[in-house]
């Protein structure tokens, strides 16, 4: 039975180190594997969360792409990139047209270049060949027409594609009696392009 016993026991301890050997060799490795693996998967499903929230900002840009070119050609059209003024007088004349009035008469002075601080966003101590140039245009016309009508045309300059500042404004009855006639004096901008 000695001899059994030594048989069982050898066997016992055989298994048992099969089965730590196993478990060395083995199982414990592809547990670590096991591990890496869903360290490394937490890390890329952080990534793609971050990569799936980029791409959702910048289809919500594409999406607003047209918006912002509209805004864009808007801008361009209140300060174009030179005086355009054969474009200020169709523009101010298609505006009486709308209003019932006529222009009569037109000018303008030399462009002044304004100072950085002195244009939306400047700031004093900016370098002024670090920005682009805004200038201010002085032009003065006449028109005739009816009160209501001059009045009229000056709210449509003030809503006017091109941006336009009045600075003066005077009504006055032609001597005849008839019809009123309008002076309006103020700044047409642009933005030239160094």
């Amino acid at each position: 039975m000695n001899l059994s016993r030594v048989w069982i026991g050898g066997g016992i301890l055989a298994v048992v180190a099969v089965l730590a050997g196993g478990w060395l060799l083995g199982v414990q490795p592809m547990l670590a594997v096991a591990e890496d693996n869903r360290a490394q998967r937490a890390s890329v499903a952080a990534l793609v969360a971050t990569q799936e929230r980029q791409l959702a900002e910048l289809q919500r840009q594409a999406e607003d792409r047209d918006g912002l070119e509209a805004d864009v050609r808007e801008l361009r059209a209140a300060l174009p990139e030179d005086t355009a003024m054969p474009a200020l007088v169709g523009e101010l004349s298609q505006l009486a047209a709308a209003a019932g009035v006529r222009v009569i008469a037109f000018g303008s002075n030399d462009a002044l270049a304004l100072a950085p601080a002195d244009t939306p966003g400047g700031a004093e101590g900016e370098d002024p060949a670090a920005a682009p140039g805004t200038v201010a245009i002085p032009v003065q016309l006449t028109a005739e027409g009816t009160l209501d009508g001059l009045l009229d045309f000056v709210a449509r300059v003030q809503e006017a594609d091109r941006l336009l500042l009045p600075s003066g404004l005077t009504f006055a009855l032609q001597e005849d009696g008839g019809d009123f006639q309008g002076g309006l004096s103020g700044y047409a901008y642009a933005s030239p392009q160094p």
